[in-house]
């Protein structure tokens, strides 16, 4: 096996993207380039750190359908890139990769006046996810003969629970308590999850080792508990007491990243100098940055999640230089012309809390 072994699970998305070079109104009709693609925060985490050279084993909602077979051999592919173990490839070629019952879920992508829209269909799944689940992740532990070295999870439209209330959220639970103080966990919650709210997954909170989110993600997890009027701050502080790391993104303006305890200091990453051709994925190429550093410690340090935070942001500006959400991780060529814009350019600034971090953001 690799120094690295990942449990990964998340969205796994069929992309057609639409590149509009000029403005577009609604009503009117358009003739754009438009190029197929693949994406979802799982398929994203698991490509970009299968070529990195991890040991990554994904569980992701994908259908033995076209869509999902293409996914398989993507990734297949990445496996042989990253010079991956026989167990993951093996892990990656197996029937059991398909959900029985589920569609891969497709979805438009329009770029377009400065701005990104997604369109997606209602993803089709079996009621038996769960089982998938557990199934794959026992499946993974064998093959790699213990537990992963490290988890992420993404959006599970299985954490829903539309038809049964009561299983709101299960797919998360079960990982999060099967892995608790076995491996480094990571939760960057989709729509489905932030929906449920802050309070729904406080105690599963005090379970994980680092909570990202964006900006508007952050807003979207505190609305639901009827704190959406609360400052910004504070809803950074809330997390930081019940997380060992907690880091925020804000597209242009960079990330903060704070750690659990009585110092307040807070690490601002700044953003890429390169110009941005599509941030489709970035935020998920920022978490397997993040666990590409972390993966092998447990309650992350300040020192260690700035360094950590000061690798991911290359592996945003990375994602950034292409389109559409997957990609492979970040190569020599492209650190060397990143390095070479950069030049003196300090990536990483240290603050004394968040407020002060707002304040530099506020001013660029």
């Amino acid at each position: 096996m690799s120094k690295f072994s990942i449990l990964v699970t998340g969205n796994a998305i069929s992309e057609t993207i639409l590149s509009a070079t000029d403005p577009v109104h609604f009503g009117e009709k358009y003739t754009v380039p438009a190029t197929k693609g693949m994406g979802g925060s799982g398929t994203n985490y698991a490509r970009r750190l299968l070529t990195w050279g991890a040991d990554v084993f994904p569980i992701l909602l994908v259908g033995n359908d076209p869509a999902g077979i293409m996914m398989r051999d993507v990734l297949f592919e990445a496996a042989i890139q990253g010079r991956t173990s026989i167990a993951v490839r093996t892990y990656l070629s197996e029937p059991a990769f398909m959900v029985p019952g589920a569609r891969t879920l497709q979805s438009t992508i329009l770029l377009a006046n400065g701005r990104r829209t997604i369109f997606s269909h209602e993803p089709q799944m079996a009621d038996n996810f769960i089982r998938h689940l557990g199934e794959r992740t026992l499946a993974a532990e064998r093959a790699i003969d213990g537990a992963p070295s490290a988890v992420m999870i993404g959006h599970l439209y299985g954490d829903r629970g539309r038809r049964d209330p009561s299983t709101q959220g299960l797919c998360t639970h079960w990982l999060v308590e099967h892995f608790h103080e076995r491996a480094f966990t990571l939760i960057n919650f989709g729509r489905t999850q932030l929906g449920l709210g802050a309070r729904f997954w406080e105690k599963l909170l005090e379970k994980s080792d680092l909570f990202q989110c964006n900006v508007q993600e952050l807003g979207l997890l505190f609305a639901a508990t009827g704190d959406r009027e609360r400052k910004l701050s504070w809803m950074i502080e809330w997390l930081r007491e019940r997380i060992p790391a907690v880091v925020v993104t804000a597209g242009h303006l960079g990330a903060l990243g704070v750690c659990r305890g009585i110092d307040r200091k807070t690490c601002m990453a700044a953003p890429s100098p390169l110009p941005v051709k599509d941030s489709t994925g970035s935020g998920d190429a920022f978490a397997a940055g993040l666990v590409s550093h972390l993966a092998k410690e447990k309650n992350p340090t300040f020192d260690n999640l700035c360094q950590a935070m000061s690798i991911a942001r290359t592996w945003a500006a990375f994602a950034c230089d292409e389109r559409g959400g997957s990609g492979p991780a970040p190569g020599p060529e492209f650190l060397q012309r990143l390095n070479e814009v950069e030049k003196s350019r300090e990536p990483i600034t240290i603050f004394k809390d968040p407020h002060s971090v707002f304040a530099a953001w506020y001013e660029s």
